[in-house]
């Protein structure tokens, strides 16, 4: 029996085409998966789309303790193994696209192309200087500055007062553990911002009013708050940072759906961000760490080293995993395969905004994980910023869908993709800020 793992997603079926390939988009963390629904006019026609609120997030339980970036990855690996995810596509922004990129690297028959936005992990094994301290040490005096100026791009008002929610900063080594809790800014900064208010509206208008919601699509403010992104307020919740909470309790009172620790938590968990050898992320080989993912250590599927990913490590060696299709091996375009049977490589984009704010080195990083991974395709949006999905879903989603379509060239599970854009989206190189015309409010 394939290991569990305590942290769950919840699914959520966006719409789309029902005959359609399956597109599963992948959250930053502070948000949840209905933040995407402005993106739907430009999916919908091509593709089924599934969101995950991630563990924490959105309808997803909030964990009661501490927990490991192997839990959150975990959590996604067990929803792809029960469905029997295969060759679907993906978006993934932030923490999400993370996620994504992990579990191609251990499993590689899910997704037949990603789109990653500013993934969360880094392009090199050592940290500066040799050590993996914490990015954030070195990324507080740039903070304090900032602050100062009055120019803070974060996603958390580092004030204390009215906090901003959402974003994902530096996402954590998968060897992190809950015992201990690294020195992580942005947790920090999580942790002291207001998560209770007094109706969704109010919400809208505090948050909406400061950075970075101040430059968010409007359609993708009210998705993030109305959606999802809030809940009604309990009588054991609490304001951030374990405080009583300052908001009577009138009916119409309401909380985020991720609380500040929960959001805190994931940030230390993902401290420092992860490496792995992207170079080996369009073929999935060689990306695990424990157990059978990426070298069959375990002696899974067949006992031939290739590890499939799916079993996790738990399988008796010598035994399939299933996560193949069984037949004894992984066909995640080893070369040891017959050209035949080798699995098409999994194409990769990676877009990234300016480089600005506590965000920055995401952006660079994004840049370079990109130069590393063979056939990866470069997406700029200079105009946009670490939370372009919500700055601009259109320019976002129209880059996306052109990638998908050049990746797909009309054959395989995508052929139903057709052969243009289409005039829902746009080119994503230029980073236009265009509204969703036509879109209704949700």
């Amino acid at each position: 029996m394939a290991a569990r793992h305590r942290l769950g997603v919840v699914a959520h079926e966006l719409g789309g085409s029902p005959s359609g390939p399956m597109l599963l988009v992948l959250h930053a963390n502070g948000f949840h998966g209905r933040v995407f629904l402005p993106m739907l006019p430009v999916f919908a026609p091509h593709f089924r789309c599934v969101a995950l609120d991630l563990p924490g997030h959105g309808s997803a339980p909030t964990p009661s303790e501490p927990f490991t970036a192997e839990e959150l990855l975990g959590a996604v690996r067990d929803y792809v193994n029960a469905q029997g995810i295969q060759d679907c596509y993906c978006l993934g922004h932030s923490l999400g696209g993370a996620m994504a990129a992990l579990l191609q690297l251990e499993r590689p028959q899910t997704f037949r192309a990603m789109f990653l936005f500013e993934p969360v992990v880094r392009p090199f094994e050592q940290l500066e200087g040799g050590a993996a301290a914490p990015r954030s040490a070195a990324a507080e005096p740039a903070a304090a500055t900032a602050a100062a100026s009055g120019r803070v791009e974060a996603p958390r008002d580092v004030s204390g007062g009215s906090g901003s929610g959402g974003g994902c900063g530096p996402s954590p080594s998968l060897a992190a553990g809950p015992g201990s809790r690294p020195d992580s800014l942005l947790a920090r900064i999580a942790r002291k911002r207001q998560a209770v208010y007094p109706s969704v509206e109010a919400a809208k208008a505090t948050l909406g009013a400061k950075p970075p919601f101040n430059t968010f699509d409007p359609q993708a403010l009210h998705a993030y708050l109305a959606c999802g992104g809030l809940r009604p307020l309990q009588p054991s919740d609490s304001d951030g940072d374990g405080a009583p909470t300052s908001v009577s309790s009138a009916s119409a009172a309401v909380t985020l759906s991720c609380a500040p620790e929960n959001e805190a938590r994931v940030y230390e968990a993902l401290e420092p961000p992860p490496w792995r050898p992207w170079q080996q992320l369009t073929t999935g080989s060689g990306a695990g760490q424990d157990g059978c993912r990426g070298g069959g250590d375990a002696g899974c599927c067949g006992g031939d080293g290739g590890g499939c990913g799916a079993c996790a490590g738990s399988v008796e060696p010598g035994r399939d995993c299933g996560g193949c299709g069984g037949g004894g091996g992984c066909d995640g375009g080893r070369e040891d395969r017959p050209v035949g049977q080798r699995r098409p490589p999994c194409r990769v984009a990676i877009a990234v905004g300016r480089e600005v704010g506590l965000h920055a080195v995401l952006a660079r990083w994004g840049a370079e994980v990109a130069q590393l991974v063979p056939g990866a395709e470069l997406i700029r949006f200079p105009s946009l910023q670490h939370l372009a999905p919500m700055e601009d879903p259109r320019a976002v989603a129209g880059a996306a869908l052109k990638f998908f379509f050049a990746c797909d060239n009309g054959v395989g599970p995508g052929a139903g993709l057709g052969s243009g854009l289409g005039s829902g989206a746009v080119t994503g190189s230029g980073g236009a800020q265009r509204r969703l015309d036509g879109l209704s409010k949700m």
